[in-house]
């Protein structure tokens, strides 16, 4: 007695979905389209937090580029250092921002990083108007 009774059913290739392609098919995906965990979702916070980051980062290359004019050799040169330091300083606060924000869940505290942001990229943006 053979062991496969309906030998031609194994003989044919296997049906291809509607997209043409076997290995794609939605019927054998182990996700679903109807699965009951949903995608996670990028929060506004964070891309509002995220585009903050990159704002302070442009105002911040800007101060650094900026050179004292006019008047001695020295004063020239320790406003030259002083906004380089200033710089340097500054993107290390929005680092330390950044790293706090990916390391903590919590809505409370991003809400409040988020908001210490701002108002440092806004404290930037005035510096550089002066």
């Amino acid at each position: 007695m053979p062991l496969l009774t309906n030998a031609s059913s194994y003989a044919s290739p296997p049906s291809t979905p509607r997209n043409g392609n076997p290995r794609l098919d939605p019927a054998m995906s182990p996700h679903p389209a109807d699965s009951s965990t949903p995608r996670p979702q990028i929060s506004a916070l964070a891309i509002a937090f995220w585009l903050l980051v990159c704002a302070a980062a442009a105002v911040i290359s800007y101060l650094s580029t900026f050179h004292g004019s006019g008047g001695d050799p020295a004063g020239n040169g320790m406003s030259s250092g002083l906004i380089e330091l200033f710089s340097i300083a500054a993107g290390v606060l929005v680092g330390l921002l950044a790293l706090i924000f990916l390391a903590c869940r919590n809505l409370a505290v991003r809400g409040v990083l988020t908001a210490l942001l701002g108002l440092f990229t806004l404290l930037l943006l005035a510096l550089a108007g002066h």
